[in-house]
């Protein structure tokens, strides 16, 4: 979609009802890393009533001679932000001497800094023209929040992002100097030199804010806000007792971090609140102290130092590299902070018990009272924890954030992947109108996909075969999508996807009892992302039409559908009670809209917005589909991925893929065309079905 039609229209409707792979489970650290509105009004909140938090300012807070003085307020503020034109400036527009002189503010975003007052709290996200509707996804969340807790800035890291925000009036900044980054429009993730790159620019331009005194909460365009996240990082904001003992330790920390870990049993007091897992700088918070400033100074010089030795380096992977050694646990100790507290409901973490953070008492560089902490795994959830294992609804939690981690089916064009994720979820805002007008008429599958497939729930868990069932599950469904599909362009339709499962997880490396390691405790079979078992891009390539289920649920496709009856095929249009059926294939045409309707029934068809039709029937379409159509169907669910268990696979130490292959089981079985013996042994079947009745 052109960002010019995504600018036209976030979506602001009420809070959505629905509540890649990017590094390991949840491996210890030293193991490795694995309705609508326009954008002018989605930012207006921002620029609103200055922040008053009654915020206890740290002792170590930023104290150079540059920074403003603690009582500085609003119009002080605005006098740093815009500088004397006599005074010593250069191109950022800053002071010489300002933290701010290498950041570029356009003028949404000097009007911002103006308003809020430092230190105090402001959101943050980086990213390129290419994921620009990731950040006006991002933005339309950050809209929601309650002001003045929306503050925000865009990080653009090119030039054109840079002016797409001055244009719509959203406060965007830079780096001054970006080298050639800023000319290139590309999606850095498949560029690994610019992605490198673009970690040094993430680094120095958090630096530059928490240097200006803001509390910085910076997260990656494919993030979620659901709630407002403050309250876990500054004082004075929890809302209740219990919140308040949690939290007591976390909203003194310099620098709160999230995590890839996906075991949920793995975050309690007694495994030190994650701090051995991967971290994940999808989600990052920086207070506005001096120790910050250190932290991001040690982050960037090993950033340099690897670099230097040519080794295969990301921002997120360095962090980890300089952070995880922090000698022997020393938890900062936090006054009225009572341990003993009673343990909540919930069986993974003590709920009213204060999160401990740590003191980084052996990192080079940083000062030995400087704290770190990991977020709570389900408050700040990962991708593979809310779209797989759904940790949020099994503990009864609403997320305060989301990062679309762990999923698949990007390329180098586009992240098709994480945003199919996101609209399944009814989490994608930026669809502008036509988006909905456009699928003017939809064919809607009634009942689940697995209908008559007998499997034990969890069976997968007992023994190695729960791949063979995973794949006897996707054949099936992958047969009655086909045909589904098949269906939908007969008609000249939209298909609304219907939900799909899996009995097994998608993993980079070896499933344990089909699942991913850390999760062995999540239920099987799951309601599983599409890229779990498709290539999203290649339903794009071959233009099939669809919309995922949550589309039904958007308040937009609700009134246009209630202008029109629902209709359902019927079941004479199917190989089911005669041979041929009683539904020619003229009748098809003219339900496809093709010729008058002749019948009531087919008036109600061709009508309606929405057409049902019965799973079950799925499995009867027997009419002759023109050998394109078909192949359009059979090349987008050409999907290549081998699953591999640990139960079928002992790896020894000096395991090399070439020396010792794995013994996996390659999917998906091609989806075969519907072909004319296909067509005439189902009728064959269904005149046999007839007989015996």
């Amino acid at each position: 979609m052109a960002v010019g039609a995504l600018l036209s229209g976030i979506y602001a409707s009420s809070p959505p009802t629905a509540m890649q792979v990017d590094s390991p489970s949840c491996a210890s650290a030293s193991q490795g890393s694995a309705a609508s509105t326009t954008v002018k009004e989605a930012t207006s909140a921002t620029a609103a009533t200055p922040s008053t938090y009654p915020i206890q300012t740290p002792s170590n807070e930023v104290d150079s001679a540059d920074a403003p003085a603690k009582e500085e307020r609003v119009d002080d503020v605005a006098s740093r932000v815009a500088p004397d034109p006599a005074a010593d400036v250069d191109e950022s527009g800053f002071g010489r001497d300002h933290p701010l002189h290498q950041v570029l503010a356009n003028q949404p975003a000097k009007k911002l800094l103006r308003r809020l007052q430092a230190p105090g709290p402001l959101l943050v996200t980086f990213g390129s023209t290419a994921m620009s509707d990731f950040i006006l996804n991002w933005i339309a969340h950050v809209k929601r929040l309650p002001p003045p807790n929306n503050a925000y800035v865009v990080a653009a890291l090119d030039k054109p992002l840079l002016q797409l925000c001055e244009q719509n009036d959203l406060p965007g900044v830079a780096l001054a100097a970006q080298d050639g980054l800023l000319q290139d429009k590309g999606y850095f993730r498949a560029d690994e030199k610019k992605f490198v790159r673009m970690g040094e620019i993430k680094v120095d331009l958090i630096r530059a804010l928490v240097a200006a005194k803001y509390h910085v909460l910076v997260s990656d365009a494919d993030v979620v806000l659901f709630r407002d996240p403050w309250p876990f990082l500054i004082e004075g904001l929890a809302s209740n007792s219990d919140l308040k003992r949690r939290v007591a330790a976390m909203v003194r920390a310099d620098v709160l971090t999230t995590t890839d870990c996906i075991d949920e049993q793995e975050d309690t007091q007694r495994r030190r609140w994650l701090m051995d897992k991967e971290f994940n700088t999808g989600v990052l918070f920086f207070r506005g102290s001096n120790n910050s400033l250190a932290i991001l100074d040690r982050w960037k010089k090993q950033l340099l130092e690897e670099k230097g030795q040519g080794l295969y380096i990301n921002d997120q992977a360095v962090f980890n590299r300089a952070f995880h050694n922090l000698g022997p646990p020393r938890p900062l100790s936090v006054p009225n902070a009572d341990p003993s507290e009673p343990k909540s409901s919930h069986e993974f973490w003590d709920d009213v018990n204060t999160r401990s953070v740590y003191h980084m008492t052996q990192v080079a560089d940083v000062p030995s009272d400087s704290t770190i902490g990991v977020l709570p795994m389900v408050e700040f959830i990962n991708g593979h924890s809310f779209f797989v294992a759904k940790l949020h609804n099994k503990y009864g939690v609403e997320p305060v954030a989301l990062h679309a981690t762990y999923q698949f089916g990007d390329n180098a064009e586009y992240s098709y992947g994480k945003r199919e994720r996101l609209r399944s979820a009814g989490l994608w805002l930026v669809d502008d109108d036509e988006y909905y007008t456009k699928a003017s008429k939809l064919l809607v599958v009634k009942g689940d996909l697995l209908q008559g497939f007998h499997a034990v729930p969890n069976q997968s868990a007992e023994y190695d075969g729960g791949i063979d069932i995973h794949m006897e599950a996707d054949a099936l469904q992958r047969r009655r999508l086909r045909d589904a599909f098949a269906i939908a362009l007969t008609l000249g339709r939209t298909l609304v996807l219907p939900v799909i499962h899996c009995y097994c997880d998608r993993y980079w490396w070896l499933l344990h009892e089909c699942r991913m390691p850390g999760a062995e405790r999540m239920d099987l079979p799951y309601d599983c992302p599409l890229d779990h078992i498709f290539e999203p891009s290649r339903w794009y390539q071959a233009n099939l039409d669809f919309r995922p289920r949550a589309f039904l649920d958007d308040p937009r496709q609700k009134e246009i559908a209630s202008h029109t009856p629902r209709a359902t095929l019927p079941k004479t249009c199917f190989c089911r009670r005669s041979d041929p059926p009683d539904c020619e294939q003229g009748q098809w045409q003219r339900l496809s809209g093709v010729g008058p309707a002749m019948e009531d029934w087919e008036k109600q068809v061709v009508r309606a917005r929405v057409v049902d039709v019965d799973v079950e029937l799925l499995d009867s379409f027997c009419w002759n589909i023109p050998k394109n159509v078909l192949l359009r169907i059979q090349q987008a669910f050409l999907m290549r991925v081998g699953l591999c268990s640990k139960e079928r696979n002992i790896i020894p130490p000096d395991w090399k893929p070439e020396k010792h292959p794995l013994n996996c089981s390659w999917g998906y079985a091609d989806t075969r065309e519907l072909s004319q013996e296909e067509i005439q042994q189902r009728r064959q079947d269904a005149a046999t079905y007839t007989t015996t009745q």
